[in-house]
């Protein structure tokens, strides 16, 4: 299951980083669009104007470096949840099963108070 969610995290970041650059061509032609209609050009000049928005390039930055951060997330807990299972498997009579479960769970939890650790920080 484990190596299963690190390919699922791979395959969506893979298709966000994509969708990033879809949401960059529609923010930096739409603008283009307007303007052309707010001038009353209704057909298409042999030189087209760049009146390119400001948020165009942004919005696909924006999606490339969130799929990258969730990618990278997800690889980092999955190589210390493989971690903690492998220290408990090297060492078989020194930790109980619950035990075991901890050493493997121990990422999910830390990464769980970074989070409210964040939601305080931009509530600060």
């Amino acid at each position: 299951m484990i190596v299963g969610y690190g390919f699922g995290a791979s395959f969506v970041a893979l298709f966000a980083q994509l969708g990033g650059g879809i949401y960059t061509k529609a923010a930096t032609s739409a603008p283009i669009w307007w303007a052309r209609w707010k001038r009353g050009s209704r057909r298409r000049s042999a030189q087209p104007r760049r009146d390119r928005g400001p948020g165009g390039d942004n919005v696909g930055d924006c999606a490339g470096r969130g799929a990258d951060l969730f990618e990278s997330t997800a690889a980092e807990n999955i190589g210390a949840m493989i971690l903690g299972s492998g220290l408990a498997l090297a060492n078989p009579g020194v930790f109980s099963p619950a035990q075991v479960v901890g050493l493997m769970l121990f990422p999910l939890v830390a990464r769980a108070f970074g989070l409210v650790a964040s939601i305080i920080g931009c509530w600060w």
